[in-house]
């Protein structure tokens, strides 16, 4: 995408070496209002994952779409 802005870069640099966590999170916090507000990411695409089980099943998916075998159960 190509996004540069200098700002952001300065404080991901300092948020890389901080070791205080209440500075940190709080460059954290300035990083994404900054991205928030420039919306650098436009996402052109967005699935809707419909899943349907029985009642004595239940299983947590995860964000990509794997199913993960494990954690499944059985009632």
């Amino acid at each position: 995408g190509r996004y540069s802005n200098a700002k952001v870069d300065r404080l991901i640099d300092q948020v890389k070496v901080e070791t205080d966590m209440k500075k940190r999170d709080a460059l954290i916090r300035e990083v994404l209002a900054i991205i928030a507000v420039e919306l650098p990411v436009v996402p052109l695409y967005q699935p809707f994952n419909s899943w349907a089980m029985r009642r004595n099943v239940s299983a947590a998916f995860s964000p990509n779409n794997v199913p993960y075998f494990f954690r499944f159960r059985v009632d």
